[in-house]
């Protein structure tokens, strides 16, 4: 799942190029319409203020993308840390009861043997 998360943020990091490498693009591509336009001031203006436009909602098209993703991958790690902690918990609680119950025979087991070994001593200490 950490694999997929990866996966996923190279993606956006690959359209975050994409969208500045167009954005750059776009910048050169006007400035130089502005060296080399055949056509009047009023109309490089129209075509400035349609590009940006465009440039703007693809940018904001884009975000939205991006801002989406991240949440989802936000979601989705968070579900992902939340099982793992869940089932750290159930690991510990199973080893803390593992450890009570090995605790608990050991105990068993020592208290015999003492008894047998003063039951011992004791026959040899009546002959």
């Amino acid at each position: 799942m950490f694999i997929e998360d990866l996966k996923r943020q190279r993606k956006i990091n690959e359209m975050l190029k994409i969208v500045m490498a167009s954005t750059l693009a776009m910048v050169a591509g006007i400035s130089l319409g502005f060296l080399f336009a055949p056509k009047s001031g009023k109309e490089t203006r129209e075509d400035i203020a349609n590009k940006l436009d465009k440039t703007a909602n693809t940018l904001k098209s884009t975000a939205a993308e991006v801002i989406e993703s991240i949440t989802s991958i936000e979601e989705h790690m968070e579900k992902n840390i939340k099982d793992a902690a869940e089932k750290i918990k159930d690991n510990l609680d199973e080893t803390a009861d593992d450890v009570a119950t090995y605790a608990e025979d050991a105990k068993h087991k020592l208290t015999s043997k003492i008894v047998a070994a003063g039951e011992v001593l004791e026959e040899k200490w009546d002959k």
